[in-house]
């Protein structure tokens, strides 16, 4: 936003007979980038500011800083009778035009009662108007500006002065300025509402409570005290599931201890099971062998097989092509003869249609003549109608046009006869607007008269009522003052009795009883825990005694059942060395039985075979009983061990936690006992007796304490009660002293104002006279009466009715004449055309009936030719489609001919590939069979025949392969699965080192459960109550409903207030503190451009009431900080001046800003640093910005070439020039 041009008359000190003119955009700113508005104190350099925002928002930024009330009546100037301020500026490219004026009096200098306002809002870019409306026109400026007003004089009108101030503001005051330059009050209002909102939302809820008897309720402290214990009976159960969890996780483990063990033992029964199965597929798998050993010669087989197949085909299929060959033969001479027939008939159809060719041609040119006859017939005929239509047509209108005629000349008799019984109105319409005026005048006159009387007549009737009202004012102050005097007695008498009590010595000795409560109850805990913990540990010396004797029990046990197990290991290898041996006797049955006596062993070559009848009698099942329940009882003497191994590391275990508990216990004890020694108290730390009385004796003296201070707390509440009733009666007292010189005021203000209106009337009366005199007179010499008052508009109708009528009668008889002249014209054509449109009619028949005579002849020579129902387009198609059939006949035959010959061909080239590959194939069976007798020699098969005996079908190789297959992968996965069911034995066991055993574990189960019911069961006690307390409410139901209600709305306010920082000033000030972060950070930009040595930085540890204090950083000094309060005057205008351009950023958001005004401030800084901020300023030209600077100071002058001056005349009224 930029503003290109300013436009004022008779604001404030600039009075003057035409506007005030500033332009932007002329020659003498052309390049310019900083102008000063200069002129000395009280010229009015500031009104050129105002009349901006007038133009603009109609509102004075003087007016709303200084309190005053007033209107924009009061910025006109003194004596001025009207005043105007215009804006032009540019907005995006788009110019725009704000228009103000104002008029407080008539041209005859007679105020205004209610001064008249004008706005106008135009876009100069399109011309049109977008608003002329005061609220319009401010919807429209902040739409097209993006800047409310007081986002405007944040952005373009510079606060430089009020932050000066702000800057050498106390702590207590800054807030308020901030406030009040920024904006932000309206965080400090939201504080104060939210206050009085929760006292009022506190006495409706006391409201309410007065109506139930509460004691039937659970208090709020029961409540919360059983809500604490049900969160800590939660927390405790949450504790005791954690320990059931773990206790079942151990009993998990021994569970999956044993489910690995199990798992180890259907392992070996799989195992036997895959031996047996093996033994039972034993026959399937020797066939699956000897199909194994065929399969390499299959193929030759399959081969052989396949050839002798294939020659057996080819031999069948000769057969059968030399019997179609004999039958095509005949087929072929069939064929020929049909196409030599075909030939003949076509050259028959050809000759045909050659004859006709001539007469067809003679036939078309006959149809041609007859067909352009007809066509002319048609055409005369319709143009003969068409000629009787005209003519028909041409009689209507003569007819209407008569008819037409003589109605016209009707109606010029009419108005003749009219205008000649009217003659005098010409000569009175002259006078009708002046009689308009004069007339309205009049009425407007006796309107304003019954104004003033009805003026006066209220006026009287306003001073009696103030009159009464005076009376009821002066007895509402007696009975006020009354009660005044009465409250400032009570306060006087709570005075004296809180002299008498010092509040703050009852706080000291109440804090000073606190402590000593609390020393006592802390003495009391250290000696209950003392004792409960000597007891621990006596019972944990029993406890670790007792596991110790236990451990070395089982260390006996163990090491009797560890040689136990050595033993029986030694009988198992034994029993399995045995087993093995008759195992491998037995395997050797099947040798044993081929041997003969006298013949050579195959195995070693003896023909003594002694050991035949020994071993015939073996069995083994004896060593394999005696070898399984060796092993069964040495896994009994392993899990023994196993167990005995678990429950030792479990006592163990145990023994070292009970000693690691006892060594805790007795490391607590101690800091107990230290920690009651350092009290130094004036007790032993076992005389909890002694320690119980002396806590009730200071709660009994606290108590004591306790109800004085309540007794004082409420006086001071009654104190403050009564001071703010005092305060208020006051202010009433002082609003009703107000009240009377008001309405004095105001009877005699209402006095004058009816002197006022009863000279207004007698003048107007006098000039209402005068002007029904003027008008009686004129009105009778054209033959009319002054008319009623309430009868003037009608009057006034009238008189423009009858010249209305006879000016439209007159120019109505001109347009008569005009017709009758142009309907004579239009009669005489009629007639001309009628007598030439019967002529062609005539011509029309006799061309006719010449073309009727031509079409007879034409058409006998035609049918003579050929029939009239056959055209020569179908008889030529006639004799073509007989050619047509002809050639297709023809087409089909010497096509069935070439279909039967390829036929022929082709199974004579299949008969000959067949005898090719007949004798091919038949040589490779040959060779093929060779090759095949040489494998079956080589092989173990004695033929062909054997060969193909011992191959298997794929279903049967699949079902046997598919058998061994998983024969071999179980046993795989076997060997697989025992491996890891091994592996995970071993890390199950080093997984865990478990404390208890199962058995005990199971126990410890069974007693935590026990626990668990006991928490649930007192849980249950707790809802009984809240349920008791429900049952209560429900008796109650609406009035508990509206208490829980209103504690609803008391803890939303509440919770609010303790969000926003507890108090109604907290927010308020985290919001300003908010604000001037942002406002630090972007002056710290423009600060850097004024001056680089210095930043801004917010303090970041403050106290309360320094929230807003922040420091200056001198960057030439290595970043030392420093108050705001050491700053020179420069130093501060600089920072001022900073923190306003950041305001500027800070306030128009997204707004590009092109214009800026400074007002004050340069009259504190040296000739080096004016020179610098001038300098920096002038760089925002570069920006696009226009800078203005109010200013008195002489050297800027010198330094500024353009600048607007404001200089008083005598007067009090200034003048502008510019140079």
């Amino acid at each position: 936003m930029k503003i290109l041009k300013i436009e004022l008359q008779n604001i404030n000190s600039l009075k003057c007979e035409s506007p005030i003119v500033i332009d932007f955009e002329h020659s003498r700113f052309e390049d310019v980038g900083l102008f000063a508005i200069t002129g000395p104190t009280g010229a009015g350099k500031t009104t050129l500011l105002d009349a901006i925002t007038i133009a603009l928002y109609r509102k004075v930024p003087r007016f709303e800083k200084s309190g005053f009330t007033g209107k924009l009546e009061d910025a006109v100037s003194y004596g001025a009778a009207t005043a105007l301020a215009r804006v032009t500026m540019e907005v995006r490219n788009e110019r725009y035009e704000a228009h103000w004026d104002i008029r407080t009096a008539t041209n005859n200098g007679r105020q205004l009662n209610k001064p008249v306002e004008t706005v106008r809002l135009k876009n100069l870019s399109t011309g049109k108007i977008l608003a002329e409306t005061k609220t319009g026109c401010d919807e429209k400026i902040v739409e097209i500006t993006r800047l409310n007003y007081e986002q405007f004089l944040r952005s373009v009108l510079l606060a430089q002065g009020e932050f000066a101030a702000f800057l050498s503001a106390r702590n207590a005051e800054k807030g308020l300025l901030l406030q009040q330059i920024a904006g932000d009050e309206i965080y400090r209002k939201i504080g104060e509402t939210l206050k009085n909102r929760i006292s009022v939302e506190r006495k409706q809820l006391e409201q309410i409570k007065s109506r139930i008897n509460t004691d039937d309720l659970l208090s709020r402290e029961v409540t919360e005290q059983l809500e604490a214990e049900k969160v800590r009976l939660a927390k405790n159960s949450e504790e005791l599931n954690d320990e059931l969890k773990k206790t079942e996780e151990l009993l998990k483990w021994y569970e999956q201890r044993n489910k690995l063990q199990l798992q180890k033992q259907k392992i070996e029964n799989e195992r036997n099971t895959l031996e047996l199965e093996k033994t039972q597929h034993a026959a399937d798998f020797y066939l699956l062998e000897r199909h194994e050993s065929a399969e390499p010669l299959q193929p030759t087989l399959i081969e052989v097989l396949r050839l002798e197949k294939e020659i057996e085909i080819k031999k069948n299929r000769i057969a059968e092509i030399e019997k179609v060959l004999e039958e095509l033969e005949t087929k072929l001479t069939q064929a020929q003869r049909e196409v030599k027939n075909c030939k003949l008939r076509t050259a028959e159809h050809e000759l045909s249609a050659r004859q006709w060719q001539p007469k067809l041609e003679k036939v078309k040119e006959l149809d041609t003549q007859i067909s352009s006859h007809l066509k002319n017939i048609e055409e005369k005929r319709t143009r003969k109608e068409e000629i009787n239509r005209t003519l028909l047509q041409l009689k209507k209108e003569e007819e209407a046009k008569n008819k037409e005629l003589a109605e016209q000349k009707l109606l010029l008799e009419q108005y003749e006869k009219y205008l000649q019984n009217n003659p005098n109105i010409p000569a009175f319409e002259k006078q009708l607007g002046r009689w308009n005026s004069q007339l309205t005048q009049r009425q407007s006159n006796l309107q304003r008269l019954t104004e003033l009387k009805k003026d006066i007549a209220e006026s009287r009737k306003n001073i009696t009522e103030n009159t009464s009202g005076i009376e009821k004012t002066g007895k509402s102050l007696k009975s006020e003052q009354e009660k005044l005097d009465l409250l400032v007695e009570d306060i006087k008498i709570l005075e004296n009795f809180l002299k008498k009590n010092n509040v703050e010595e009852l706080f000291r000795e109440n804090n000073k009883l606190t402590e000593q409560k609390t020393f006592i109850a802390e003495l009391i805990t250290f000696s209950e825990n003392h004792c409960e913990l000597t007891k621990k540990q006596q019972e944990d010396t029993k406890i670790i005694a007792g596991l110790r004797q236990k451990t070395d029990e089982l260390s006996g046990q163990l090491q009797s059942i560890q040689k136990d197990i050595e033993t029986a290991t030694l009988l198992v290898t034994d029993a399995e060395t045995l087993y093995e041996k008759d195992r491998y006797i037995v395997s050797l049955e099947a040798e044993r039985k081929k041997l003969k006596k006298g013949e050579p062993c195959a195995l070693c070559g003896s023909t003594e075979h002694p050991l035949v009848e020994k071993y015939a009698e073996t069995e083994i099942s004896d060593s394999k009983k005696r070898l399984e329940e060796r092993k069964t009882q040495l896994v009994i003497l392993q899990n023994q061990q196993i167990r005995l191994d678990n429950e030792l590391t479990e006592h163990r275990t145990a023994h070292r936690l009970a000693e690691t508990q006892f060594n805790k216990t007795n490391e607590t004890l101690e800091k107990v006992t230290r920690q009651f020694t350092e009290k130094k108290p004036d007790f032993g730390i076992n005389e909890k007796t002694a320690m119980t009385a002396a806590l009730n004796e200071t709660e009994k003296k606290q108590q004591e304490t306790s109800a004085l201070m309540t007794e004082i707390q409420n006086c001071l509440k009654r104190k403050d009660e009564k001071s703010v009733l005092t305060k208020s009666i006051d202010e009433m007292i002082t609003g009703l002293q107000k009240e009377q010189i008001r309405l004095s005021t105001a009877n005699q203000a209402i006095e004058k104002h009816m002197e006022e209106c009863i000279k207004t009337g007698t003048e107007i009366k006098s000039r209402n006279e005068e002007l029904e005199q003027i008008l009686t007179k004129e009105l009778s010499e054209s033959g009319f009466q002054l008319p009623e008052t309430d009868r003037t508009a009608s009057f006034i109708r009238e008189l423009e009715n009858k010249v209305t009528t006879y000016n439209d009668t007159a120019k109505k008889r001109s347009d008569a004449e005009s017709k009758t002249s142009q309907i004579n014209i239009e009669l005489n054509n009629i007639l001309r055309i009628t007598l030439e449109k019967s002529k062609e009619a005539e011509t029309t028949e006799a061309e006719i009936s010449g073309l009727q005579k031509a079409l007879s002849v034409d058409t006998e020579s035609r049918n003579a030719i050929l029939a009239a129902e056959i055209s020569t387009d179908n008889k030529r198609l006639q004799l073509q489609n007989a050619i047509d059939l002809s050639k297709q006949e023809e087409e089909n035959a010497a096509k069935q001919l070439d279909e039967l010959q390829v036929v022929k061909t082709s199974l004579d080239g299949e008969k000959k590939s067949l005898r090719n590959q007949h004798s091919e194939q038949t040589a490779e069976l040959c060779e093929r069979e060779t090759a095949l007798g040489d494998m079956i020699g080589k092989s173990n098969f004695a033929d062909r025949n054997e060969l193909l005996a011992s191959l298997l079908t794929d279903e049967q190789k699949t079902r046997i392969l598919k058998i061994r297959n998983g024969i071999n992968e179980r046993t795989i996965s076997l060997s697989s699965f025992e491996k890891e069911n091994n592996l995970e034995m071993e890390n199950h066991e080093k997984e865990l080192m478990p404390a208890l055993s199962e058995n005990e574990t199971g126990v410890r189960i069974h007693s935590l459960n026990g626990q668990k019911e006991e928490l649930q069961k007192k849980l249950g006690e707790i809802a009984e109550k809240f349920r008791k307390d429900a049952e209560i409410k429900a008796r109650n139901v609406r009035v508990v409903e509206e208490i829980t209600l209103q504690e609803k709305v008391c803890l939303k306010w509440t919770t609010l207030m303790s969000i926003l920082g507890g108090s109604q000033d907290a927010f308020n000030t985290y919001v300003q503190r908010l604000t001037l972060r942002n406002l630090i950070d972007l002056a710290n930009l423009h600060l850097y451009k004024l001056n680089p040595r210095y930043s801004l930085q917010l303090n970041p540890q403050y106290k309360s009431g320094e929230e807003l204090n922040f420091k200056l950083v001198d960057h030439y000094q290595a970043g030392e900080t420093r108050p705001v309060d050491t700053m020179s005057g420069g130093e501060k205008f600089l920072i001022s001046l900073s923190l306003a351009l950041g305001l500027s950023d800070l306030a128009s958001q997204n707004v590009t800003i092109g214009s800026l005004f400074i007002d004050e401030g340069f009259g504190t800084l040296d000739s080096n640093t004016l020179e610098t901020v001038i300098s920096t300023l002038e760089t925002l030209k570069s920006q696009g910005k226009m800078i203005g600077i109010i200013s008195h100071v002489d050297s800027l002058k010198e330094r500024i070439p353009v600048q607007i001056q404001v200089l008083k005349k005598s007067n009090g009224v200034s003048t502008v020039t510019i140079s």
